[in-house]
């Protein structure tokens, strides 16, 4: 894809219906897709994370995904981690689930998540692509 407004338009309506289906802002969903895949759903990185949620194999199985590849089923699977996450873990924090996503859950601490260099670039470049996303609304 070669930009976010062309992820709204093939994907819009499944990230609406997802975000609103975990109590997620659907732009923040569709930050996080833009960010870990760029809307590829064939989207696979150097460390086997597949799709446009870009699931490790281990997670996949974790969340009950079958095919990281079906563009639904990823977005549907992301907004149901991101929220897991946010309500476990975060303490309702989009932030700190945010930051579990990229670095995994088990990093929060209270307030405070561990910082990678990764994890500290990934946070508000997701918040930079969900205002953007929001902006075409």
């Amino acid at each position: 894809m070669k930009d976010i407004a062309e992820l709204k338009a093939t994907y819009g309506h499944e990230i609406e219906q997802a975000a609103f289906k975990h109590g997620l802002e659907p732009s923040i969903l569709a930050g996080l897709i833009w960010v870990e895949s760029k809307g590829n759903p064939q989207a696979v990185s150097h460390c086997g994370a597949k799709g446009l949620c870009q699931f490790m194999p281990a997670t996949a199985i974790d969340v009950g995904l079958k095919n990281p590849f079906d563009p639904k089923e990823s977005i549907y699977a992301g907004a149901m981690y991101l929220a897991k996450i946010r309500d476990r873990w975060a303490h309702g924090s989009i932030i700190l689930a945010l930051a579990g996503y990229n670095a995994g859950p088990g990093r929060i601490k209270g307030n405070r998540w561990k910082r990678f260099k990764e994890t500290v670039a990934y946070v508000p470049n997701i918040l930079r692509w969900a205002a953007q996303y929001r902006r075409l609304s």
